[in-house]
C-alpha cells in the first residue's frame, strides 16, 4: 500500500518540519502525509498499523 504515497513528498515534509529522519515514520506526519496522498487520516492510519504488523511478523520469523 505504500505505493500509493508520494515518498518525495513524504521525504520534503520530513526535511521541512524536522520530526523524523527522511524515510523513516512518524506519526505526527501522517495527517501531512495523508494530505499530500490525497487520503484520508484513518486511511493513513490503517497503513502504518498494517505497516507494522508486517514488521515484527516478519521480525518474528
Amino acid at each position: 500500500m505504500w505505493d500509493v504515497l508520494k515518498m518525495e513528498n513524504y521525504e520534503k515534509i520530513s526535511r521541512e518540519n524536522h520530526r523524523t529522519i527522511p524515510g523513516m515514520t512518524s506519526i505526527s506526519l501522517a495527517s501531512e502525509v495523508a494530505k499530500e496522498a490525497g487520503m484520508s487520516f484513518g486511511q493513513m492510519m490503517d497503513i502504518l498499523i498494517e505497516d507494522a504488523m508486517v514488521g515484527w511478523q516478519n521480525f518474528l520469523m
